[in-house]
Order: structure tokens, then sequence, then C-alpha cells
């Protein structure tokens, strides 16, 4: 294959990155844990009791207070909500039972709500949840273009001189990436080829890389690469995707709150 680089060594990449990923679970875990409570705690006690055992603690003081912070940081990973101590924990509790709002409607409101001062809530402005709604539709189109992408059944390649970009079907065909130029075989066997859109240069190229005794394989591997390629990007894409549509959630939420709260007075 001296006349033509591959686009799409995606897969090479991604298999043992797959393994990683897989041997790192609880670690992700763990560190999920530790990032959703803003502490170490969970992990420690954790490591405690591997280490010491599950003894009970005999000085009450001691043990009130283990139960306290065990108590904060159940309530920090089941909601997410970074409470500070029991006594903010306990009057959100019943500031959300008191206006019949729901503790995962607060957590939808994220940095908008006031943990500290239940009932607190910032507005936010109009000109960001607009930007962030036009980078949810952009975001959106890419990562749909990413999926779909996974579906074409040729080849995409560039040349290695003049970095043109094209398509190769196992039928021995190829297109330009813009779908404009197209040269086959046939053009080829002929005994003056034809105009195809391409250069001279490229064309010459595309009529040795169809001679390969291989070329259906290779194809057929480019593709399989390929698609692997497209659905590592489109879930990267989706990854930004889905913060951005969180923070845009976040300002809905809290605009949400904000008025049953008016509606409510």
């Amino acid at each position: 294959m001296e006349y033509i680089d591959y686009v799409n060594q995606a897969s090479k990449l991604i298999s043992p990155l797959t393994a990683i990923f897989l041997g790192a679970l609880p670690v992700l875990a763990i560190l999920f844990v530790v990032l959703r409570t803003q502490s170490y705690h969970i992990p420690l006690t954790l490591l405690w009791r591997i280490v010491g055992g599950k003894k009970e603690i005999n000085d009450k003081l001691l043990a009130d207070f283990l139960d306290e912070r065990n108590a904060i940081m159940k309530f920090r990973t089941l909601t997410g909500l970074k409470i500070r101590t029991k006594q903010e924990m306990l009057a959100l509790i019943q500031w959300a039972a008191k206006h019949n709002e729901d503790i995962d409607d607060v957590k939808r409101c994220g940095h908008y709500f006031k943990l500290s001062e239940p009932g607190n809530i910032t507005s936010p402005n109009r000109l960001g949840s607009i930007a962030l709604l036009l980078a949810v539709f952009a975001l959106g189109i890419v990562t749909a273009g990413m999926v779909a992408s996974t579906g074409i059944d040729d080849g995409l390649y560039t040349t290695t001189k003049s970095k043109t970009w094209f398509f190769a079907s196992s039928q021995k065909t190829i297109t330009g990436l813009w779908g404009n130029n197209k040269i086959s075989e046939s053009d080829c066997a002929k005994p003056t080829l034809p105009a195809t859109g391409f250069s001279p240069g490229d064309a010459q190229i595309f009529c040795k890389f169809f001679k390969q005794a291989n070329y259906p394989k290779v194809i057929s591997d480019s593709v399989s690469e390929q698609r692997m390629l497209f659905l590592f990007l489109s879930a990267y894409v989706g990854v930004f995707l889905f913060i951005t549509v969180r923070f845009l959630q976040r300002r809905i939420s809290a605009k949400e709150m904000i008025d049953r709260q008016k509606a409510r007075h």
C-alpha cells in the first residue's frame, strides 16, 4: 500500500484502551464517589473496615460524630447535593417539604440554588440560556452525523502527496469526499483515461490501487476500523453534548422553580 495512507487506525488504539478502562472500573467508581461527595470519607471508611475490622466504637461522642458524617456522606452520594452539615441537610429537607419541592428538583438547579439558604435561587440570564441551547443543537448535529457515518460501506482514505480525500468501494469505484469526482476500474482500462475530476497524478494512483490482489479485504478492514473510529468520536463528542445539556437543564430547572415559588406566593 505504498500509494495510500490510511486515515483510520483507530481500532489499534481503542482495543487496548477498552481493556484499560475495564480494569480501571473500580478506581473510577471510587473516584465517582469522591467527586460526588467532595470527600474521601467513604473510601477511607471502607479501607479502615478492611484493615481494622467492624469493631464497634465504645466512645459515644466519637460514634455520634461518625454516624453524623456517614449520614451526610450518604445524603451527598444519593442526592449529589454538597451539604456541609447535618443542620443544612435537615433545613433543606424541611424547606422542600414545606414548599412542595422534591430534592431532585433542588439538585437539577445546580449552583443556582444556595444550599446554605434554602429558597435563595439565582435567576439565570436569558442570553446564556440561548447560547447553551444553540450549543446543544450544534453538538447534537455533530454527534448524529458521527453515528450516521458508521453506516457508510466505503473506506475513507487520503492520498499521500496531494492529500485528496476520497471514498473507495468494494466494487472498485472511488468517489471524492463530496461526491463531485469519480473514477472506476473500467475507466482505468480505457486506452485514454477519461476526465474524472481528479488530478492526473491522483487518477494514476487510484488505477494502481485497484490492481491490488487483496483489494476487497483492504476495503473491508478499512470500513471496520472506520466504524470504530466514528463510534469513538461520537462517544467523545457525546460527552460534551451531555455536559452542555446538563448546564442548560440547570438553568431551566432554576427558572421553573422560581416560577413555581412565585405562583405559590
